[in-house]
């Protein structure tokens, strides 16, 4: 071989060589690359790890809060069930205090006639006797 071939054949070589090496330039940039978006994805799944974990942690406060607010509600169920039979045991009481007022009342009236009646009678008594009073005065002074 003759050293234009051999000089032409070692350019091609080295050309070669140098586009390995670009290519291999490229490769490690492009596996740093790689490692970089691996490690950018590391991070977003333990962000998201820690997301969920924070989601089901305000799950079971949200379920905690829900069995408190269902303890709530069957508390005030009862306590509605027990103000609901203490009214009608008060309904029951208030009217039987109305019909005893109403029997008062009408005892009342009652005493009322009967005695306004002897009022009435005693009073014109009273009357007859001041007036029989005045006319015994009147004698009297005649006299």
């Amino acid at each position: 071989m003759d050293n234009k071939k051999i000089v032409e054949l070692m350019a091609n070589i080295y050309s070669e060589l140098r586009e390995l090496k670009e290519d291999r330039l490229q490769d490690r940039t492009s596996i740093e690359l790689i490692a970089s978006e691996l490690r950018e994805l590391k991070e977003d799944r333990l962000q998201d790890r820690a997301s969920i974990e924070l989601i089901a942690s305000e799950l079971r406060e949200l379920k905690e809060d829900r069995l408190q607010d269902r303890t709530s509600i069957e508390l005030i169920a009862a306590q509605t069930e027990l103000l609901t039979a203490n009214f009608e045991h008060l309904e029951t009481e208030v009217n039987a205090l109305k019909a005893e007022v109403n029997s008062i009342k009408e005892i009342v009236v009652r005493i009322e006639n009967e005695q306004g009646k002897k009022i009435n009678i005693l009073f014109n008594g009273h009357l007859q006797n001041k007036e029989k009073i005045a006319e015994l005065e009147k004698i009297l002074e005649k006299m």
